[in-house]
């Protein structure tokens, strides 16, 4: 469902983002240990490009995140309001039914195209 796999992109971006830093990290150790004028020009431009991605991936971090955070939320508040109507009338398992189903992802469809 949607919630999975946003969870599953936060993790892979995540991932992303440390190997981004570990080539800074080895990079930047080179560049010091160099000699050679051209060749620090040539570290240089890789550390910026780096150092771009970096900042987008880092962008892409947060708004996937964000992204999970609502629909955690969302998700417990429709379980919240499957529990109150569960316990409330004989109607309340067809709505039980309903709010399980749109938890599972049937709402996803039509809010997609905000992420």
């Amino acid at each position: 469902n949607e919630l999975d796999d946003t969870e599953l992109v936060v993790r892979q971006l995540k991932q992303k983002l440390s190997g981004i830093q570990d080539d800074i990290v080895t990079l930047t150790a080179r560049f010091q240990s160099t000699l050679r004028y051209m060749e620090k020009i040539e570290i240089e431009e890789s550390l910026a490009e780096l150092n771009a991605r970096k900042e987008v991936v880092a962008g892409y971090v947060k708004k996937a995140q964000k992204r999970l955070l609502s629909l955690q939320t969302r998700y417990k508040e429709l379980l919240t309001r499957g529990d109150s109507y569960s316990s409330g009338s004989s109607t309340g398992s067809s709505s039980w039914q309903d709010i399980r189903s749109e938890a599972k992802g049937g709402y996803g469809a039509s809010s997609s195209s905000n992420s």
